[in-house]
């Protein structure tokens, strides 16, 4: 997600909405009041704001930046983007962070972010609760420093072992691309935004989608087969989904570009893939002939002929170590590219 400075923080929104939404505003409340499981995930008494403008936009949220009592600076996605009148789908829209939340909570990996909880207190639409990273994302890591093929290669495998975790869990990300990589403290890669496309895919949200993920999905994804024709096609994310996104990723961060960056158009990406064309393995890939494999493999057009994230993790354990002093030099001249 890119820097923004436009929106006026929510604390200021939630009292014009108390004044003229009141009754939207307590019914929102109420709803997630009544669920008992749900009060110990609230962090609405607990935040305090920084600043008055969100730092970060995405597709269906906006991101502040806010404080918890013991002083921790935390990230709170606010959602945004869907029916504030629709009631039965905003009580399915909590039912539905709730069960996952619940998850999300115990998960402990270092690349993994953690979840911290709810918070209610952003107007109509709930907000999600986590670690703030002052580094960013990996594209906004790249744009300040430059970086070695090593440094590069250790987020590739971070990400790898985030995804294998995830999905020793049975948790498909959906959504998996360099904007949802984050960095903490010492550029370690940490995975975020795991399942949110599931509930944010809901009719609401997805009058505002836009096709720029196209480039990251996988080909089964973007034409789905599994629906009658009654019913609109749903995407069929999967593990094996998870792991093409993960090779247009790998793509991503060593081009440090997009996936097809030379097709500006979305929609020739997506016929492109459709077709079983690929981004073309920049040279910086190929000389290391084992992430080439692992490229090549994970973005198979047949889910059934991609390897298992645990799988990927493995054949990265062979990638040969450079030798200390080629690490050392790198790690001065990232420095210096400061």
């Amino acid at each position: 997600m890119d820097p923004i400075f436009l929106a006026p923080h929510p604390a200021d929104s939630a009292v014009v909405l108390l004044m003229s939404l009141s009754n939207s505003s307590a019914t929102h409340l109420d709803r997630a009041q009544s669920n008992e499981n749900l009060r110990h995930e609230l962090l609405t008494e607990e935040l305090e704001a920084i600043g008055q403008h969100c730092f970060a936009i995405g597709e269906y949220s906006d991101v502040w930046k806010e404080k918890l009592p013991d002083g921790e600076i935390v990230a709170v996605k606010v959602l945004r983007g869907a029916s504030t009148n629709n009631t039965e789908f905003l009580t399915q829209l909590d039912r539905d962070l709730l069960r996952n939340g619940k998850i999300w909570k115990e998960l402990k990996h270092d690349n993994v972010i953690k979840f911290y909880g709810l918070s209610y207190n952003h107007g109509i639409m709930p907000a999600l609760v986590f670690p703030f990273f002052a580094n960013g994302s990996v594209l906004q890591y790249m744009k300040r420093r430059k970086l070695s093929d090593w440094k590069k290669f250790q987020w590739v495998d971070q990400i790898a072992q985030a995804l294998h975790y995830l999905h020793s869990r049975d948790i498909i990300h959906g959504d998996l691309r360099g904007a949802n990589v984050l960095l903490d403290d010492k550029s370690n890669a940490v995975v975020m935004d795991y399942q949110l496309s599931f509930i944010l895919e809901a009719s609401e949200f997805t009058s505002i989608k836009t096709a720029g993920t196209c480039r990251w999905a996988a080909p089964e994804i973007m034409n789905p087969s599994n629906s009658d024709s009654l019913s609109e096609p749903r995407p069929n994310f999967s593990k094996a989904g998870d792991v093409f996104a993960f090779a247009m990723t790998i793509i991503e961060i060593y081009t440090e570009s997009p996936p097809f960056s030379v097709k500006k158009n979305d929609s020739a990406v997506i016929f492109a893939i459709l077709a079983g064309k690929r981004p073309e393995i920049p040279a910086n890939v190929a000389k290391n002939k084992i992430l080439a494999e692992v490229v090549t493999n994970c973005w198979s057009q047949l889910p059934e002929n991609r390897p298992s994230a645990e799988s990927v993790c493995k054949t990265l354990a062979d990638v040969p170590l450079p030798s200390f002093l080629r690490r050392f030099l790198d790690g001065i001249f990232e420095y210096l590219s400061f």
